[in-house]
């Protein structure tokens, strides 16, 4: 978890332009744009997720 927390935090410096950001918001643009898969293994998305 702590690797989450400082990539988030190196994420939120490196947005330009906004006063602030929540570490929440920041993680679910990660996962939105595809940086983290918390797709379980067994889930059939996690496959189709890590190919791309």
């Amino acid at each position: 978890m702590l690797v989450k927390q400082l990539i988030n935090c190196r994420l939120i410096d490196e947005i330009k332009g906004v006063k602030f950001i929540a570490p929440t918001t920041c993680y679910a643009l990660m996962q939105a744009v595809g940086m983290v898969n918390d797709h379980t293994t067994s889930c059939f998305r996690y496959k189709e997720i890590n190919k791309l």
